[in-house]
């Protein structure tokens, strides 16, 4: 019975009908492992690409923000000596 030609119309017997499924499944794995595969690529150059067009550092940004804070602190300074020193010359002038 093994070998008798049952399927596709007479053109195949069980065990080639069985061993040409089982090929073509594993060809269909295959290609969906490498479908996968490319995939994956795909979304990594994309969110590469992403990333430089939008040029956004976080570490960069904080560090800018740093250094601002702190300039903007320093003139608060200056103009407050600068206060002082306005008060002390009119308190001399008095």
């Amino acid at each position: 019975m093994r070998q008798e030609k049952l399927f596709d119309d007479g053109g195949f017997a069980l065990d080639d009908y069985y061993q040409t499924t089982i090929a073509e499944v594993g060809v269909r794995i295959q290609q969906a492992e490498r479908q996968g595969d490319s995939q994956a690529v795909l979304s990594q150059s994309l969110t590469s690409q992403r990333n430089q067009v939008s040029g956004v550092s976080i570490d960069e940004e904080i560090g800018n923000l740093v250094l601002l804070q702190q300039a903007y602190q320093a003139a608060a300074r200056v103009i407050a000596q600068s206060r002082e020193n306005m008060q002390t010359l009119l308190g001399i002038l008095q």
